[in-house]
């Protein structure tokens, strides 16, 4: 009988988040996190694999903080396309990894609020703190200044990187085939 694959990448510490990344996909890899780390015998280390176009960075800051707070080192392995709230979890990993052929996109976070004004002024304020969030995590995860940040990966335009310039930047550590 042939392994359940689910099952054959869970016992070796393997994840792969492919997708949208929103409350459910932000769950299961929190839940695969907390196994991970709980089993009796814990691997050495986690792999959170990652192809996503993005999505909600308040769930990619979930991740993130549950990533962090990992007892078992988890690194991360970029495929594909890693873009917006895709690349918050990638930077995130103790040792991060893209192939050759991985599109990595940095940009400004975006959102929309309706409601009264009060409602409008108060969501400003979110739409501040969540900025210096991004910030915050482009900082600890490459160690670049704040206006090198804001001019070069946050700024008005997408920006498109290809794997080496991720690494020259402090995004990834390393560009490596899969095999």
């Amino acid at each position: 009988m042939v392994p359940d694959l689910t099952d054959t990448l869970w016992l070796r510490g393997i994840h792969v988040l492919m997708g949208d990344i929103d409350e459910d996909s932000g769950a299961e890899v929190v839940r695969w996190l907390l196994e991970g780390q709980t089993r009796q015998t814990p691997p050495e280390r986690l792999q959170l694999v990652i192809h996503s176009a993005g999505g909600e960075t308040t769930t990619a800051f979930a991740v993130c903080d549950a990533m962090a707070s990992s007892r078992v080192p988890v690194h991360t392995l970029g495929l594909g396309l890693v873009a917006s709230a895709g690349l918050l979890v990638l930077m995130a990993g103790a040792h991060r990894v893209v192939t050759p052929t991985t599109a990595l996109l940095s940009h400004q976070w975006s959102g929309g609020y309706d409601g009264r004004q009060a409602d409008l002024v108060a969501a400003g304020r979110e739409v501040e703190l969540q900025r210096r969030r991004m910030e915050a995590h482009y900082r600890r995860c490459t160690g670049l200044p704040v206006r090198r940040i804001r001019s070069e990966l946050l700024g008005d335009a997408d920006r498109w990187l290809a794997p080496e310039e991720a690494v020259e930047l402090g995004i990834v550590d390393e560009v490596r085939r899969m095999y």
